[in-house]
């Protein structure tokens, strides 16, 4: 005999114990403050033949119990469904739903509790099937029980453990020890058959490999959603206000239901309140649709209504109403658009400010900004519009969160917006469009393809406006800002720019990347670690090794060259024979600031994209690796430009007008080449003095100051 009493181990002390007795149709419920009317009302229900059930959690409040009343759980549990029905495969799933008989099942569950790490549980015999239980040795809220439930469930799924996945909720209910499984002929008694000790929360959380408990935050109930937009949990509520306040632009079978309580079938009763039961004013609906009625009970309406919320099915169809009243959808606005009424009853659940703060990596927070009206965000993301007109549910425009930062003048492209999306497993992407592409939708449509925005052409010509809206918004509230086309000082020397940052003694913000300088930027990025680079740069400290240093520190001159008052200076660093690490000065040059060797540029590169390369580098340091082969011709108008600062003028195309010339710089530009450029220069050409003034030129000779390992554990990552 077991020494067990189940609800005392597995239910908190403190609130409401809920009790449920079911025969056939008829569900009665009762919430009770204690242990003895729990055995009272339990042993009524057994003398009436019906199958009782109790609560799984303790409530807050004596009135319904509703998820949202749940005050307390001290278990977790699994149903495990035996029978030969239960063993065949499910269509719609793809796997059974239980076990051919209890034994098989007790089997699965201990190979299961093996697997995973589970202590022994609590076994109740049901009369078909499986009842388990590991009680805790304290209570736990329901916001924090309930991501280990869910992940419980999931652990089940993962291990192909056939249980009934339904019942890892706060407010299911299970039967009680003691008493019969009315189902069976004659009733099988249900009885504890295995007994188990209680665990602690933080232990059991640990064995389903739980690192942390993120609390919920509760949202309504979504109710029904569309195929479309089912996979948006949390965007759309169903509110049965929204049906009954359209009057004759409604519902014709509920306003009949409604007007006519005293009088129509059960049927259609239990259709409109199928109806009311997926709402989240459900609580005032099912009884303002069954108040009327000559035998109308506030309890038994509750109990009749959750039992269908528990058997989760779905609301009545239009179909339905009709087979229960026909005639009643003649002459509806509605006949034929939707497929029950339920579809009237949507609302955007709209985002909150708290819900705008979105966490796109760990520890970074992107605040969504407001949609213009009548855009709406929906709590879960998105954009939505209310309905309008003959819409009977809200529009989805795009089921992720795109908007318009801000404007941006692009010198070379005209008016931007700086757009920002966020998908679900890629993260946030921020993006630049211009205006002219905006205004075509067609164009807009391929250019956020490209970055990952996949819509229909109905949610294009939405997406469109609402981008467009957006637009007309941020012109009226705010002036647009300038793209910077150059890196390095800005606005009278009292900002900094590298890549996408803009630097200044308030912080450091983001500067998007114009046309010109985003094929530069993208290679402006951190990465790795700062204590891992200074443990490189640092090397360059040794003696034997100043000029590495030298070299190298034209990172940290570079962008003070500027106040010198001179254009541009070439620091050329030669050795006939490679492995002396020239090229790898330049590389820890642009490490400061970038990709060590993506920022520099290459011999092959045309004058004019070394040119335009200087210009955009603006204040930073301008490396160009193995100079050697280029010819004495070329480097002479190189060293001319590189020390001039700006490039030459050039004509616009097809016109007699000469081209508006921004390639302009205050720099240092360093160089590696094996041979010397003052002795090329000088017999290429006399009078090359001009040339040589703008050039430094100095060796860097072999060393074994680090060793080749060294060098290469080193440098080489």
């Amino acid at each position: 005999m077991t020494t067990i009493d189940l609800l005392d181990t597995v239910l908190p002390q403190e609130g409401w114990f809920a009790v449920l007795g079911i025969k056939g149709k008829s569900v009665r419920q009762k919430l009770v403050q204690t242990r003895d009317e729990v055995n009272k009302i339990t042993e009524k229900f057994v003398a009436e033949e019906r199958n009782v059930f109790f609560g799984l959690a303790k409530f807050e409040t004596g009135e319904s119990r509703e998820q949202d009343n749940v005050k307390a759980l001290k278990a977790f549990w699994l149903d495990i469904d035996c029978g030969e029905a239960k063993a065949e495969v499910n269509p719609k799933t793809g796997r059974p739903d239980g076990y051919i008989d209890q034994a098989t099942g007790m089997q699965e569950l201990i190979k299961f509790c093996n697997l995973i790490g589970l202590p022994q549980p609590i076994v109740v015999d049901s009369g078909r099937g499986l009842h388990v239980y590991w009680p805790l040795t304290d209570s736990v809220p329901r916001n924090v029980w309930e991501p280990v439930a869910k992940r419980f469930r999931d652990l089940c799924v993962k291990q192909n453990f056939y249980v009934d996945p339904s019942v890892f909720e706060a407010s299911r209910v299970l039967r009680i020890p003691g008493t019969f499984n009315f189902k069976e002929t004659p009733a099988l008694p249900v009885s504890i058959v295995m007994e188990g000790g209680a665990i602690e929360f933080d232990k059991f959380k640990d064995i389903l490999g739980v690192t942390e408990v993120v609390p919920v935050e509760f949202a309504p109930s979504t109710g029904q959603l569309n195929e479309f937009t089912k996979s948006l949990l949390g965007n759309k509520i169903q509110r049965f206000k929204n049906i009954m306040i359209r009057g004759e632009n409604g519902c014709q079978q509920l306003n009949y239901a409604y007007e006519n309580q005293d009088s129509i079938s059960e049927p259609l009763w239990w259709s409109a309140l199928t109806v009311a039961n997926v709402c989240v004013d459900r609580q005032i609906a099912i009884h303002m649709m069954s108040s009327q009625h000559p035998d109308y009970d506030a309890a038994t309406t509750d109990a009749k209504a959750s039992q269908q919320k528990e058997s989760k099915a779905g609301p009545h169809t239009c179909a339905t109403f009709e087979k229960h009243n026909p005639g009643g959808c003649d002459g509806c606005k509605w006949k034929g658009k939707i497929t029950g009424p339920v579809a009237l009853s949507s609302e955007i659940n709209e985002a909150t400010e708290e819900d705008n703060e979105v966490e796109v990596e760990a520890g970074v927070v992107e605040v969504i900004p407001e949609y213009p009206k009548p855009y709406l965000r929906g709590a879960a993301g998105g954009i939505f519009l209310p309905p309008v007109g003959d819409e009977a549910e809200p529009i989805c425009v795009y089921e992720h969160d795109i908007y318009v930062l801000k404007l941006m003048m692009d010198p070379s492209a005209g008016m931007c917006a700086l757009m920002k999306l966020h998908l679900p497993h890629d993260g946030m992407k921020e993006f630049v469009v211009p205006l002219e592409t905006i205004s075509v939708p067609e164009e807009l449509k391929r250019e956020l393809a490209t970055k990952g925005v996949a819509c229909t052409q109905t949610q294009m010509k939405h997406l469109a406006m609402f981008v467009m809206a957006f637009v007309k918004n941020l012109q009226y509230k705010r002036k647009s800002e300038v793209m910077r086309t150059q890196f390095g000082w800005a606005e009278k020397d009292s900002k900094f720019i590298i890549g996408d940052r803009e630097i200044s003694k308030d912080g450091t913000y983001g500067s998007p990347a114009s046309a010109e300088t985003r094929a530069i930027a993208q290679h402006m990025v951190p990465h790795g670690t700062y204590d891992a680079w200074r443990e490189v740069f640092n090397m360059y400290s040794l003696p034997g090794l100043e000029p590495h240093a030298f070299a190298a520190l034209t990172a940290f001159g570079a962008p003070l060259f500027k106040f010198t008052g001179l254009k541009g200076a070439i620091i050329n660093v030669i050795y006939k024979f490679g492995g002396t690490g020239k090229s790898t000065t330049l590389f820890m040059c642009n490490s400061v600031y970038g990709h060590p060797e993506s920022l520099s540029s290459v011999w092959k590169d045309t004058n004019n994209a070394k040119m335009q390369r200087l210009g955009v580098m603006n204040n930073l340091p301008y490396t160009i690796d193995e100079i050697t082969n280029i010819t004495p011709a070329d480097f002479s108008d190189l060293a001319y430009g590189m020390s001039q600062g700006r490039a030459k003028d050039r004509m616009e195309g097809a016109s007699n007008k000469l081209r508006e010339n921004n390639t302009t710089w205050q720099t240092m530009s360093l160089a590696s080449a094996n041979a010397s450029f003052y002795e090329k220069l000088g017999s290429a050409k006399a009078g090359a003095n001009a040339e040589m003034l703008r050039l430094f030129e100095y060796t860097i000779p072999p060393t074994n100051v680090i060793s080749t390992e060294d060098g290469k554990r080193l440098f080489d990552r």
